[in-house]
Order: structure tokens, then sequence, then C-alpha cells
């Protein structure tokens, strides 16, 4: 099979987005599930990034009407939130991010009118240099009238997609689409380069428009996560480890696979910087500091124990106490930090023999 893009789409965690960055992998999200935490990461990402827009939640297939249909329709105010997340991170990826326009799983009509609601932000995100993919949804018009449609509705360029799970595209329209249309790029939504179909449907692609790029998203956890499966023994393994070098710079295959950071020189005797407010106040009462000195210590952790203590020529961090509880609480932050870090470092594991084992 020749060269494509597949994203890791469905990673909304930070330490997801980080792992699989770390691995190389592109990253897909789904912009209805992102924290705070995830787009910061997502922002810092050097690769090439997907961000879908959650539409699929929206709509259920009806036995009834053997057709896709609304049961928990998507608030215009909502719609807003995701695109203002859109328009956040075309600010800083420019064209290394693709976003799914706003659509309905199934519905032709519903796009067109979403595609025409949003004009504003589509041209926006197109100026920053997102490309702006469309599901070719399935319906009366065939997929190259639709897709017509729908980028003179937007007014801008679109990437058309297939959909490759819910209202799925028929490889007899795809080809005919191709063959008519020749797009620049495809994308194949919800179809991942481990699917059985994934090596038919590229080569049909290639087949019927040879200078389409292609590019692709699926989960890629779902497969490796669960009872038994590499992943999750990977992380039980990871936990497991215990850290060595505690007192210089922590040696943790947990740390190094995340690429952290972690030395007791350069940071015990500045708490302020790493210990949590219960870790300061931990240390505060195992060195049994009084109540002004406990104050004192809160307000400015790391100025407080460089002081000359009372009545004495030494300062506060060289008391006994005082460096034993700083010990204690370094321990007990490290620990944090790994079990914060296993994630990113199983996916990075993971993904990355996954890479070099298909190269």
């Amino acid at each position: 099979m020749r060269e494509f893009t597949a994203y890791a789409s469905g990673v909304n965690e930070a330490r997801e987005i980080a792992g699989f960055a770390l691995a190389g992998v592109p990253v897909g999200a789904s912009a209805s599930n992102l924290r705070e935490a995830a787009v910061r990461t997502i922002l810092r990402s050097e690769g090439p990034v997907f961000l879908d827009s959650g539409a699929f939640s929206e709509v259920r297939f009806s036995p009834q009407t053997q057709r896709m249909e609304i049961v928990n329709r998507i608030t215009s105010r909502e719609w807003r939130r995701r695109l203002a997340i859109y328009l956040r991170v075309a600010q800083t990826l420019g064209n290394r991010l693709s976003v799914v326009a706003p659509d309905c799983v199934g519905d032709q009509d519903e796009t067109l009118k979403r595609l025409a609601l949003y004009r504003p932000e589509l041209q926006q995100l197109a100026e920053l240099g997102a490309q702006v993919i469309i599901p070719l949804q399935v319906g009366a018009r065939i997929h190259e009238e639709f897709y017509a449609e729908a980028t003179a509705v937007a007014g801008v360029p679109l990437v058309p997609a297939f959909t490759m799970k819910k209202a799925a595209t028929s490889e007899e329209d795809a080809a005919r689409f191709l063959r008519r249309v020749k797009p620049a790029r495809i994308h194949l939504l919800g179809m991942g380069r481990e699917n059985f179909r994934a090596p038919r449907i590229v080569a049909m692609i290639h087949a019927c428009s040879p200078l389409t790029e292609i590019s692709m998203d699926s989960n890629r956890l779902r497969a490796v996560t669960g009872k038994k499966r590499p992943m999750t023994v990977l992380e039980r393994d990871l936990r497991s480890r215990v850290p060595e070098n505690l007192y210089s710079e922590v040696d943790s295959p947990v740390l190094g696979a995340a690429q952290v950071r972690l030395d007791y020189t350069d940071s015990i005797y500045s708490p302020g910087d790493w210990a949590t407010r219960d870790m300061l106040r931990e240390i505060a009462i195992s060195s049994g500091f009084s109540l002004s000195e406990m104050h004192a210590f809160l307000a400015d952790p790391n100025s407080f124990i460089a002081r000359t203590m009372p009545n004495s020529d030494v300062c506060y961090w060289e008391h006994p106490l005082v460096d034993f509880a700083l010990d204690r609480a370094w321990r007990k932050y490290v620990g944090q930090v790994i079990d914060a870090n296993v994630r990113t470092a199983a996916i990075q594991q993971t993904f990355q023999q996954t890479k070099a084992s298909m190269a």
C-alpha cells in the first residue's frame, strides 16, 4: 500500500494525545470532548492533527424508518463552541490542521443548512490555512452533486470524505465520484490502516484517481486495550516498576518514554515549584513549624526554607526534620508524576513499536 496519513482518532485526553505525538502518530480528537489540558497539548503538537465535530453522536439508526435520525440535536450554541476550538487550534497549527465541517450524518439537506449557517467560521478556518473536510452524505443527490453544492454553500475549498461506518459510502459511489471529480485529497472517515477493507479501498482510490492524496482516521486504542491486550498489559507492567536514582536524576521507564525529566538536586529545595498544597502542609507539620512559620512557609515555600532559623546560623532546609519531610514529599511527588504518565508512556511504546514493525 502506498503511503497515506492515518490519524489515531478519539484521542481526547491530554496524556493520550501526548503519547501518540511522542510515537510520531498523527492525532485525531473530537472537539465535543476536549478539555483545556487536551487543547493545550494539541497546540504543542508538531505533526498533522485531525479534529472531528462529534456530529455522529447526535444520530441513531431507526429500524422503523430504515434511516439515520437525530436523537440528540447539537444546539447552535454548542456548534459555535466546537468551532471556536477549531479556530483556536488553527491559529497555531495552520495547514497542519484538518477539521470536519458542521454536518448531519445521513442528511444532505441539514448538512447544507449547517454549512450556510456557519459559513463565516469556515471562511476564517480556511484563511488560517486549516483544511475543511466535508463528509459526503448519502441522499437524493449523488456524491458529485452534493459535493459541488456543499462547496458553493460553504464558500471555501472542501476536502471530500467517504463515510466508512454510519451511513457508509458504497464502493460503487466512491469510485464514480473519484473518476469524475479527481479531488486533490480524499479522507476515509472511521477507517484505519488495520481494517481488512483498507488495502482494497486504497487500491481503488489510486486506480480511479492516481494523484489523490489519502488520509483516514480510526480509534487505534480500542484494539490494544482491555483484558490481556498488549497496551493494558504494558500499563500494568509500567506501574509495577520501581523508579531508581530518586535522589539524583530519576530513572524510570515511564518518565523516559514520556520524556519527563525529574531531578532531585535541581528541585528538592524549591518545593513551591513541585509540591501540591497538601504536600506543603505535610512538610510543614512534619517539620514541626509553628503556626506563624507554617503561614510563612505556605505563602512562599522556596524563600522560607532558604531563611536562617531563629537563634541559629543554619537555614531551614538544613534542619534534619525539614530535610526528612522534603525527601518524603519528593518520593510521593515522583510516584504521582509516574502514575500520571503511565498512559502516555504505554501509548508511546506501543505505537512506536507498531510503526517500526510496519516500516
